[in-house]
């Protein structure tokens, strides 16, 4: 008796450790998702990607937040900095321009998502669930 009981906690531990690892490699994914997106945008308003192909160039993006934007001045002019250690291993780098483009892309992107988001519970709504009672049926 006390050796199944053992085994049962020992069972629900594994099975809990199981939960655990892919709920981490769920939000891994989606963050990398999140990831590529602003990576996406940041192409599209024009920054430029430089690889982190090198020992120093590593060590200098690793001394940058990661995913965050840094400004540096070169020459007078502000440099927009983005650093991604995880997915790229790079950083992005724009003008004020590029940045500001950057910014309109990002704002166009939330606003189609809440679009996208606004129309699907509107279907929701719209949806006649008397029509398949009794209800639920799964």
């Amino acid at each position: 008796m006390r050796v199944r009981t053992s085994w049962t906690i020992s069972s629900s531990a594994g099975v809990l450790t199981l939960l655990l690892a892919a709920m981490m490699c769920g939000c891994a994914s989606f963050r990398q998702s999140e990831i590529r997106e602003t990576e996406d945008l940041l192409a599209a308003a024009g920054f430029t990607m430089k690889r982190a192909d090198s020992a120093e160039k590593t060590t200098e993006a690793g001394n940058l937040p990661p995913h965050k934007f840094v400004v540096i001045h070169r020459n007078g002019a502000p440099y927009y900095i983005y650093a991604d250690p995880e997915v790229c291993q790079c950083i992005w780098v724009g003008d004020q321009q590029q940045y500001s483009r950057f910014q309109q892309l990002r704002l166009q992107k939330q606003i189609a998502d809440e679009q996208l988001m606004t129309a699907q519970a509107l279907r929701d709504a719209a949806f006649r669930w008397e029509l398949w009672d009794p209800w639920p049926w799964f």
